[in-house]
């Protein structure tokens, strides 16, 4: 919801992509592309294609319930996939 709340706010000053895994973003406007953020590839080819300004990460996970029952599913969405786009980011002008 964040993300889609920054997307709709800023769609009119710059282009944006939105990334998704499994739900589509369908906002008027805005690019969107399916991207595991979990995969490191996926990850960068968004990013090369893109070519992005500016990046705004507002993936995870946060039913608390959820979390607690999958930890490996919850570290790999909240923690590996941010290092990841950092990672992916840590050799460009962003």
């Amino acid at each position: 919801m964040l993300g889609n709340n920054f997307a709709c706010y800023f769609r009119d000053k710059y282009e944006i992509l939105g990334l998704y895994n499994s739900h589509p973003v369908t906002i008027r406007g805005i690019y969107s592309e399916k991207c595991d953020i979990s995969d490191e590839n996926s990850v960068r080819e968004s990013i090369d294609w893109f070519n992005p300004s500016i990046i705004i990460h507002c993936a995870s996970l946060t039913d608390i319930d959820q979390c607690e029952m999958n930890k490996e599913q919850t570290r790999k969405i909240n923690v590996l996939a941010t290092k990841i786009i950092v990672g992916s980011i840590s050799d460009k002008n962003i």
